[in-house]
């Protein structure tokens, strides 16, 4: 007969933890929508969203401008880029020709 009623009160135990686990469970809804009916939660939030969209709009359009730029050297820009820096180079290696070629010149002409 004890152990019936010690197996009993454990049960009513046991039946007795799921509401206290629900009551400990996160805020329902209605704690929730009061804290939306603050003003300054609702500001600090909207304000939170708008900045969101406003850098997801920046990063779109940076990965966009990002893909135009991208080239292969097969691709008709890759192509007029490479020439130019082709270019750009043989004029830097003549420049620096020239610039030696004087400095000889000068010292040449202190002796």
């Amino acid at each position: 007969l004890r152990q019936l009623a010690r197996i009993f009160l454990h049960l009513l135990l046991l039946g007795c933890q799921p509401s206290e686990l629900k009551a400990r469970e996160a805020p329902g809804v209605s704690a929730l929508r009061s804290a939306l009916l603050d003003p300054a939660v609702n500001l600090l939030l909207q304000k939170l969203r708008q900045e969101l969209a406003a850098t997801r709009t920046r990063v779109e359009e940076t990965q966009n401008e990002l893909s135009a730029w991208k080239f292969t050297p097969d691709s008709n820009t890759g192509k007029r880029l490479m020439a130019k820096c082709r270019l750009l180079y043989q004029e830097n290696e003549e420049l620096g020709r020239v610039i030696a070629s004087g400095r000889v010149a000068k010292l040449e002409g202190e002796l």
